[in-house]
């Protein structure tokens, strides 16, 4: 996710999810890419497949970062380091690398209330479900059909319970 106007604005927020394996390689995009490395979080995954004679993969990182130095404004948001919720299940599950809901809602505050948050990987929308219930905009954009329907559907759900 990441906040954007016509260009990211100064201060703008990036984050990206990413495993181990892919942890430098994204680091290193993020730098590359022209924004300040600020640091990794961990999603801790409760529910995870157990491998036979290895440890659990129970975390991904969010590879997180700035365009240039933050701006706090005059109403900063204390966000951990560390959030535990386990994928949706059965036929909550919309997509194949869905995040939970309440770890998103707790990301997207790191964009200022009114912000404009974009998912270039939207999926099935769980990024923009939960900048339009904590009051941030959102722009998506998916390469699959299916997914964008899906997710079309969920934003709608998601924009009618954020005007409640």
């Amino acid at each position: 996710m990441s906040a954007w106007g016509a260009g990211p604005r100064p201060g703008a927020a990036t984050l990206a999810f990413t495993d181990w394996r892919q942890l430098p390689a994204t680091s290193d995009a993020l730098q590359a890419a022209g924004y300040t490395w600020r640091g990794v979080a961990v999603w801790h995954k409760p529910i995870a497949r157990p491998q036979p004679g290895r440890l659990r993969q129970e975390c991904e990182f969010i590879v997180w970062g700035s365009n240039g130095a933050m701006v706090p404004g005059n109403d900063p948001v204390f966000l951990p380091g560390h959030s535990t919720g386990s994928q949706p299940r059965g036929r909550a599950r919309l997509h194949i690398t869905q995040k939970p809901e309440d770890v998103l809602r707790q990301l997207v505050r790191i964009i200022p209330e009114g912000g404009t948050v974009l998912d270039p990987f939207t999926g099935s929308g769980t990024t923009g479900a939960a900048a339009l219930l904590e009051g941030r905009n959102f722009i998506g954009v998916e390469q699959s059909r299916t997914y964008a329907s899906t997710s079309e559907a969920r934003l709608a759900d998601s924009a009618r319970k954020s005007v409640v």
